[in-house]
C-alpha cells in the first residue's frame, strides 16, 4: 500500500513477476468523493481512469519478465454535482429577472441539447417561488450540466474533478497479488506442413467462458483468429488445441481468456517462425543417360512425395510415392524408354516441380 504525493503520483518499486491489480481508496482521510470517473473512457491512456467506477479495481496488469515500467495507472475521483437557482419569466416566455416561474419542470442533461435517449436526466419542477434545486442524491455527474425548458431557455453549472486533474495528496492505493481464474501451465505452437498448430493445458478453472485465440505479425497489433469454449470450472489439467490454418511467416500468438462475467486475462505471448517451404531437386546424374538415372531431392514437408516420369507428350510412362523422413534420394531406368527427352516431375501436394532429362544409347 502506498499513498499519493502532492501531486497525486504514486509508485510501486521492484514488484517480482505476477499478476497484479490496483485498488484506489476514494477516501483519503479528509475529503470522501463519491465515485470514480468512467473506467477506461477516451482515446488517450495518459489520462483516462483505470479504476472500476464501484470496486476502485483496475483490470489485471501483468508484471512479466523484462519489464521495468509501467505507467499510466490513474483513477479520476469526483463527488455529484448540485444546482439551484431561480427561473424567471415574463408573460412572453423570455427569461427576465421579474416574474418568478413556478410549477416548471425543469430537465438536466448530460448534454446541451438533451438530444439522444442516452443521455443522463433528472426531471425537477420549480416550486411556488420559482426556486429549484437538484443535489449529490440524482448523481449527475460533473461536466456542463444544462437543464432545458423549451419556453424558458437554459441554464448551465460545473463542478469537474477527473483523471487529467492531480488526485489529491494522501489518497490510499492498494496493490495486490491475485491468483488468475484460469491457471495456464502451458502454452505453444508447432509448425506442420500448412497450419500452425497451438496447443494449451489448463490445471484449474473457475467460471471460464472462452479462451480467444489472437494473432499478430508483430508484438503489438493483435486480431482475434478463433476461439474455443473453456470448461467453466474445473480441478483437473485440461488440453486445448487449435489450427491456424492460414499462418503468417511469423506469428505472434496469445490467449484472451474471458470469464463468464466478460472479464478477461491475458496469457504471455509465444512467437512461431515458419521456414520457408522447400521442394526441390538437389541432383539429377547422369544427364544425358543411357539408362540408369539417380536423383536426390530436398523437401520442406513430411508428406509422401509423388515422383513421376512423362514424355514430350505428357504420357505419364511410371510413377512412385516416396517419404522423405526415411530418404531424399531415388533412381529410375530410362533403359527400356527410346531415345529422347523426358520430363521427371515431383509434387508434394502443394508445390510442383519438374527437371527436364535425356535418353541417349
Amino acid at each position: 500500500t502506498t499513498t499519493t504525493n502532492g501531486i497525486g503520483d504514486y509508485l510501486f518499486d521492484r514488484v517480482a513477476d505476477g499478476n497484479f491489480f490496483i485498488t484506489f481508496d476514494d477516501n483519503n482521510g479528509t475529503t470522501t468523493y463519491d465515485t470514480f470517473t468512467s473506467q477506461d473512457t477516451g482515446s488517450d491512456d495518459a489520462v483516462d481512469s483505470d479504476a472500476n467506477t464501484t470496486t476502485g479495481v483496475t483490470n489485471t496488469i501483468t508484471v512479466a519478465p523484462g519489464t521495468r515500467t509501467i505507467e499510466n495507472i490513474d483513477a479520476g475521483l469526483y463527488n455529484y454535482i448540485s444546482i439551484n437557482g431561480t427561473l424567471y419569466t415574463d408573460e412572453t416566455f423570455i427569461i427576465t429577472a421579474d416574474n418568478q416561474a413556478a410549477n416548471i419542470i425543469i430537465t438536466y442533461c448530460d448534454d446541451i441539447a438533451c438530444s439522444t435517449t442516452t443521455d443522463v436526466t433528472v426531471p425537477i419542477t420549480t416550486d411556488g417561488s420559482g426556486d429549484f434545486v437538484i443535489d449529490a442524491s440524482s448523481q449527475l455527474i460533473p461536466g456542463v450540466i444544462t437543464a432545458i425548458n423549451s419556453s424558458f431557455g437554459s441554464i448551465e453549472g460545473t463542478d469537474v474533478i477527473n483523471s487529467s486533474t492531480n488526485a489529491p495528496s494522501g489518497t490510499v492505493i492498494t496493490l495486490q497479488e491475485f491468483a488468475l481464474p484460469v491457471e495456464l501451465i502451458e502454452f505453444r505452437a508447432e509448425a506442420l506442413d500448412y497450419s500452425n498448430y497451438l496447443i494449451w493445458r489448463t490445471l484449474s478453472e473457475e467460471n471460464s467462458k472462452w479462451f480467444v485465440i489472437e494473432r499478430a505479425e508483430n508484438t503489438t497489433d493483435f486480431e482475434e483468429i478463433g476461439r474455443v469454449s473453456a470448461a467453466g470450472n474445473s480441478t483437473e489439467s485440461l488440453i486445448y488445441h487449435f489450427y491456424d490454418e492460414d499462418p503468417l511467416s511469423k506469428s505472434y500468438y496469445r490467449l484472451k481468456i474471458i470469464d463468464l462475467d466478460g472479464s478477461f486475462e491475458y496469457s504471455n505471448t509465444i512467437v512461431l517462425e515458419r521456414k520457408p517451404d522447400v521442394l526441390t531437386f538437389t541432383s539429377i546424374a547422369p544427364v544425358p543417360t543411357k539408362g540408369k538415372i539417380s536423383i536426390n531431392f530436398e523437401s520442406s514437408s513430411n508428406n509422401n512425395l509423388s515422383i513421376s516420369i512423362t514424355n514430350t507428350n505428357g504420357t505419364l510412362l511410371e510413377s512412385r510415392e516416396i517419404n522423405p523422413t526415411l530418404t531424399n534420394q531415388i533412381e529410375f531406368d530410362l533403359k527400356k524408354y527410346p531415345e529422347g527427352v523426358y520430363f521427371i516431375t515431383m509434387t508434394d501436394g502443394n508445390i510442383i516441380t519438374t527437371e527436364k532429362i535425356i535418353r541417349v544409347y
